[in-house]
């Protein structure tokens, strides 16, 4: 069990963040944490700005500005808005059987 830094509480659901140095994929050129990904210490939630646009890997917002200060201010935004959780990587489907 993790201690959040924010509240102070434990987690159970809290999990192991990537490595500091874990490389970027291709073509990113700044990279903001959500603020899920901080709240529950995910890495893998994650605005990432590339050249001609910036898009939320957790919800799928994009912005098509580019790579300018306004770019970067409006990722930087929308990752300190985003609650989205991450995409579950297995099917968690409930089926009923009749």
């Amino acid at each position: 069990m993790q201690t959040s830094r924010i509240t102070g509480t434990a987690s159970k659901n809290a999990r192991t963040p990537a490595p500091a140095d874990e490389p970027w994929p291709a073509g990113v050129h700044a990279r903001f944490l959500t603020t899920y990904g901080h709240l529950y210490n995910d890495r893998s939630c994650t605005v990432d700005v590339h050249s001609s646009h910036a898009e939320c890997r957790t919800c799928g917002w994009k912005n098509h500005s580019g790579l300018g200060n306004k770019a970067l201010a409006d990722a930087s935004a929308h990752a300190r808005d985003c609650m989205a959780l991450p995409r579950p990587t297995t099917n968690t489907a409930i089926h009923h059987s009749a």
